[in-house]
């Protein structure tokens, strides 16, 4: 019995070491907390793009949080972060792992830069303004082909320049996000205009015409160079008179090939008779052209006088001057080179009034030529009570500053015309009574 007790007590003993040398065996060993490392801290996006950054150190079981979601939101796998910009603005996306470290990344989100307009069509010459509607700035802009177009940037705005005929592009450049936007720029000739198509120069004379708008590269040839001598200097052709004659000046663009032709007309001198004119108000006065063509008169009181050049009837050349008010004033005229002044005399016109005649007329019904006379400027209007009775005209013929007047009586009645000077304003009435 005693042996068998002490068989037990050393089998007790020896299990109770074997489990205690069981439990030191499974004790694990704790690791070191890592530090959370990330291979950007910074990132800056466009709106609608995405960006990854990489987890290059941590203890794993990582979440990621953004401050605004509106601009930003981010999403984990393992150990990339995806980071997509939704809006323009900044905002921070926290990543943080398993033993609650974490690190923070500052995001900038920016608007893709956008134009108004990626294609324009302009002349040479021609500016066109295109604007930045996004973008961070601030911005460049560059023309692939400085001969073609030209391109400037004003805050926002860019400015594009036609110079020479052809196709070539302008690089938009936010220099803040390096993202590039190409504006293509295709330029034509500006149609070819001068400052007048035709011309009117004395023997001897000089005379100029501009070329308002062309590529700015020219031809310029005379049909008669022994009747006008041409010569061109950027866009202004010098044209003089050699010879009393007609000739026609041939203006190219090179560049678009479009053609100009002038009518050139070179006269006499300008010589004129008068220069002193005294002139009714409402009639004209001549003066006689003996040689060259007025083409320029200037009126010092346009509302006193105006004055004009035509031929007679017999073809006989004249200046006619047409007092308007009385006063009295000067015209210059000239034909470009030779000038001559006019002192013009404006006498008042005699007051509205019938002449040896009642204002009331009795006739039959039928037609009475230069049957009521009188007196006024000559410039007058009609204006009868009632057209079915009876209505009155201005007769053509006059004679010493008196009027005469058609009357057409068209049925039994009366009818009252009032008649108005134009240029005094006075009115006068005449009945008119129909049997």
């Amino acid at each position: 019995m005693k042996k068998i007790g002490l068989l037990l007590g050393l089998t007790s003993i020896g299990l109770v070491g074997t489990i205690s040398c069981s439990k030191d065996d499974n004790k694990q060993v704790e690791q070191p907390v890592k530090n959370l490392t990330i291979d950007k801290s910074e990132v800056g996006l466009l709106v609608g793009i995405s960006e990854i950054v990489s987890i290059t150190d941590g203890n794993g079981g990582y979440s990621v949080k953004s401050s605004d979601e509106s601009k930003v939101t981010a999403s984990v796998k393992a150990n990339q972060v995806t980071i997509e910009a939704k809006a323009e603005g900044q905002a921070t996306v926290t990543i943080t792992d398993s033993k609650e470290k974490s690190v923070v990344i500052k995001v900038n989100v920016w608007k893709s830069i956008a134009l108004d307009n990626k294609s324009i069509a302009i002349k040479i010459g021609e500016t066109r303004d295109i604007n930045i509607l996004s973008g961070e700035g601030p911005f460049s802009a560059v023309s692939k082909d400085k001969a073609i177009a030209e391109a400037t940037i004003k805050d926002k705005i860019i400015i594009i320049t036609g110079v020479a005929v052809g196709i070539t592009q302008v690089e938009v450049t936010d220099t803040k996000t390096n993202k590039i936007e190409t504006i293509g720029v295709s330029v034509a000739a500006s149609g070819l205009v001068v400052s007048s198509e035709t011309l009117v120069i004395t023997e001897k004379g000089t005379k100029t015409i501009n070329i308002i708008s062309g590529s700015g590269s020219y031809e310029v040839t005379s049909s008669m160079p022994e009747i006008v001598s041409i010569s061109l200097a950027s866009n202004t052709i010098t044209v003089q008179g050699l010879k009393k004659g007609e000739a026609n000046i041939t203006l190219k663009d090179t560049q678009s090939n479009q053609t100009k032709v002038i009518t050139v007309k070179v006269v006499e001198k300008l010589d004129i008779g008068r220069k002193n004119l005294t002139v009714t108000q409402g009639e004209e006065e001549t003066t006689q052209i003996y040689s060259g063509e007025p083409t320029i008169f200037t009126s010092h009181d346009p509302t006193i006088v105006t004055a004009r050049a035509a031929k007679d009837g017999y073809g006989d050349y004249y200046i006619y001057v047409r007092g308007l008010k009385a006063g009295s004033t000067t015209i210059e005229v000239s034909d470009g080179d030779t000038s001559y002044t006019l002192n013009v005399i404006v006498e008042k016109a005699p007051d509205l009034a019938f002449v040896g005649s009642s204002a009331t007329r009795n006739f039959l019904v039928g037609t009475y030529p230069s049957a009521v006379s009188i007196t006024g400027s000559g410039d007058f209007t009609f204006s009868s009570s009632d057209k079915s009775v009876a209505i009155v005209e201005l007769d053509s013929f006059s004679f010493e500053k008196k009027y005469f007047l058609n009357i057409n009586a068209k049925k039994a009645g009366t009818a009252n015309v009032t008649i108005t000077d134009k240029l005094s304003g006075q009115s006068i009435v005449l009945t008119i009574n129909v049997e």
